[in-house]
């Protein structure tokens, strides 16, 4: 400040100092000018490029389905037939059932989120997607070879129901229809075989998760092998009970959700004051996503009544 008060009580430097101000001002407003035109330059570019679409485009969409279902008919055929030894007939029978069920499903899926999609920017049918099986196919112009083609995002959308809900969506292989004609191809004993093979491998499955868990929460919790199987003792039974409608990916929350459930008195045996106070806090993310769940469902029974 003192130098620029010495400067300016000489007049020469004065004018010396002006002339700069000026100078710079000069450039700053030549700079102001190219950075305007560099703008508009860029908005008339971007005008002059077509239109992209805002949201998913419905045909790829429901191209990704069907591949996703293809896949996960090609994977039960092939454990049903290791599993109840079927011979080529049977199998090339529930391999023409499996792509029944595949087009079926496609069809339903696009029905009830043609809409949907349409509404995020997408192109649907004028009916939201409410067509024949036999349109359905006719309107897939594009075909998906390799999961690689399928980004993150749709993948994800997917998996859920219509409304959004990961933790409400059914197995492919659930479905009535294929159901019947998993019936219809074995025999009964094959039948037998099969549901009890299903039945051993979804609990086994189950336990592992359960598991996997009650590890995390001794090494959370500092438990004992003393208390983490007390623990085990408890949670088990309200797990097992439980239906899990989802992905494989999201069942894990689940398994936390349920164990947040257990009753307290319960709990309050195993743990110390200081690991049940640490266990509410540590369950506390999982009350809050089943209760997230359990609202969404609520939710889509009563708009599902409504209709």
């Amino acid at each position: 400040m003192e130098i620029f008060r010495r400067l300016t009580t000489r007049p020469v430097c004065s004018l010396i100092l002006l002339a700069v101000l000026a100078a710079n001002s000069v450039a700053l407003a030549q700079d102001e000018k190219e950075a305007v035109e560099e703008v508009q330059e860029a908005v008339q570019a971007q005008a002059a490029q077509p239109a992209m679409p805002m949201g998913p485009d419905v045909n790829r969409m429901v191209a990704a389905k069907r591949f996703q279902l293809t896949q996960v008919f090609a994977v039960e055929v092939d454990e049903i037939q290791r599993v109840c030894a079927l011979d080529d007939a049977a199998k090339t029978k529930l391999t023409v059932g499996a792509k029944g069920a595949v087009s079926k499903l496609t069809a339903k899926w696009k029905k009830e989120n043609g809409a949907k999609l349409g509404m995020m920017g997408g192109d649907v049918d004028a009916d939201g997607g409410k067509q024949s099986d036999a349109d359905a196919d006719a309107t897939i112009e594009v075909e998906i070879r390799d999961a690689d083609e399928i980004d993150d995002r749709t993948a994800q959308m997917l998996t859920m129901d219509p409304d959004g809900n990961p933790f409400n969506a059914v197995a492919p292989t659930d479905d009535k229809f294929w159901k019947k004609t998993v019936n219809a191809v074995l025999t009964a004993d094959q039948v037998k075989e099969w549901k009890e093979f299903r039945k051993s491998r979804d609990r086994e499955k189950r336990l592992s998760l359960i598991d996997t868990a009650i590890r995390t929460i001794k090494v959370e919790l500092c438990m004992s092998d003393e208390q983490s199987e007390k623990l085990l003792e408890v949670v088990s039974p309200v797990i097992l009970e439980e239906k899990f409608s989802c992905p494989a990916f999201f069942e894990p929350f689940l398994v936390y959700y349920h164990a947040s459930k257990v009753d307290e008195a319960k709990l309050r045996e195993i743990f110390s004051p200081a690991q049940f106070q640490q266990w509410k806090m540590f369950m506390a993310p999982a009350r809050e996503i089943g209760q997230l769940i359990e609202l969404e469902n609520a939710q889509n029974e009563v708009e599902t009544d409504d209709d």
